[in-house]
């Protein structure tokens, strides 16, 4: 599971950095990555094959834009985002390599 809320970290990363590379592109629509809701169905269905092929996936967001030029963009948003982005990662890794850790010293 660490390894896939990972695999979704790196790429929801990629997809916010193209939304903050297109703020000022006229007519750009953000776009995120649908995953939090697909990974809690997953855990509660406690389907491992399900776990397994667990795939983000990009949406658009439609909302109105803010701008008159079309773009929906807003770097401060898109920084945040990332800075959230980021921190679950780390956490992430930080508890897989934990766990690594525990199964090197249970081997020993």
């Amino acid at each position: 599971m660490l390894s896939k809320v990972m695999d979704f970290a790196a790429a929801r990363h990629a997809v916010l950095a193209n939304n903050l590379a297109n703020v000022n592109t006229p007519g750009f629509k953000r776009s995120d990555l649908q995953f939090k809701e697909a990974l809690a169905k997953a855990i509660d269905s406690k389907d491992v094959t399900e776990l397994r092929n667990l795939e983000p996936e990009v949406v658009e967001d439609n909302t109105q834009s803010v701008r008159a030029d079309g773009n929906n963009v807003s770097a401060h948003t898109e920084m945040t985002a990332m800075t959230q982005n980021e921190l679950l990662f780390q956490v992430s890794a930080r508890f897989l390599s934990s766990k690594i850790l525990r199964l090197k010293s249970a081997m020993k």
